[in-house]
């Protein structure tokens, strides 16, 4: 009887712990995500989410290409709040991943797509950079996948859709056709931006 009652104390005390925890995560400090896609002859991508007490969203803003005589300016731009479950499911299959302690990435320039991922979170910074993943990468892939789907999923935007079609053909080379598909959304907010006939 003794045993038992020992149990069921330990039982409800680890329970106990596990519900503080997941309150101290969920009404504790801000956390601010992003993400950045630099794809080499594309416009180049820069991703925040935050997640606060009160708010919770998610802007996903487009760069111009940048030439010799231009610099980058702002090419499309988007702010939507995040549910919930959004925001979760984007924990579960991405930031998470980014906690994880990474060796020494070199992060320099290169041709391809380079993607970096950072957490700030109660004062920690984690990073996570991919130089370009795909091919032998798999583990690049798939969490760059996994946050490319989340964004389509969350945003439900022509024209980032369509954007995120060619990030995924610098990925995988069976979907590189998709980026000379004339008549897409990006592609005509390409047409007045640079002035292409």
């Amino acid at each position: 009887m003794q045993n038992l009652f020992l149990i069921l104390i330990v039982s409800i005390s680890l329970i106990a712990c596990r519900q503080r925890h997941r309150r101290e995560v969920k009404n504790g400090a801000v956390v601010v995500f992003n993400i950045a896609l630099y794809p080499s002859f594309h416009e180049t991508a820069e991703i925040f989410v935050s997640n606060g007490d009160s708010l919770s969203q998610i802007r996903y803003l487009l760069k111009s290409r940048q030439t010799a005589i231009k610099r980058p300016d702002t090419f499309y731009f988007k702010t939507i709040p995040l549910t919930v479950s959004q925001f979760e499911r984007l924990d579960s299959t991405v930031i998470e991943k980014i906690k994880i302690k990474q060796p020494h990435q070199w992060t320099g320039c290169c041709d391809g797509m380079p993607v970096e991922f950072k957490l700030i979170q109660n004062h920690d910074t984690s990073r996570l950079y991919f130089r370009s993943p795909g091919g032998s990468d798999t583990i690049g892939y798939k969490i760059t996948k996994a946050a490319i789907d989340n964004l389509r999923e969350i945003y439900k935007d022509s024209v980032i859709d369509d954007y995120l079609d060619d990030i995924e053909s610098y990925m995988d080379a069976s979907k590189e056709g998709v980026r000379f598909t004339d008549n897409r959304a990006i592609n005509r907010l390409r047409k007045i931006e640079y002035g292409i006939r």
